[in-house]
């Protein structure tokens, strides 16, 4: 679901984390496979939007116009997005919400643990309190 090429990332002066970061479902990533963007922002963002504990949850890449759209009915949800490589064409795979709240939990943790060296920044402060709010979070939650 979520895939994070941790071999990519790189910190700047400011400290500021870049990397690969992608959606895939199936044979597809999203927005593409070498999408490089800001992780820590990202993560945030989208543990953002699943406190918000709505049926219908936008999830956005910092870089260029990319969002995907998760539609939640209990645990199962279809993600939709638009391929913009393939004349626009929106596909809608349907997705474990809980298995993408476990990657999303992976993904921001593992941002934590690895790159503490950062812990002054103020994005990686946020992911932190952010992060904690979702360690608490039932998977399904109606």
């Amino acid at each position: 679901m979520i895939n994070i090429d941790y071999n990519s990332i790189e910190v700047s002066k400011n400290g500021v984390l870049t990397g690969k970061i992608s959606i895939n479902s199936g044979e597809n990533s999203y927005p593409e496979i070498d999408w490089n963007d800001l992780i820590i922002i990202i993560l945030s963002q989208w543990i953002g939007e699943i406190l918000e504990v709505k049926n219908e949850m936008i999830f956005y890449f910092y870089d260029g116009n990319f969002s995907f759209k998760l539609e939640r009915s209990n645990d199962h949800c279809f993600c939709n997005y638009t391929l913009q490589q393939k004349n626009s064409d929106t596909l809608s795979k349907e997705i474990s919400y809980s298995e993408f709240i476990i990657d999303l939990k992976y993904h921001s943790n593992k941002i934590l643990r690895e790159y503490q060296h950062i812990s002054d920044n103020e994005d990686y402060q946020k992911l932190v309190d952010i992060n904690s709010k979702l360690i608490g979070l039932n998977h399904v939650t109606k």
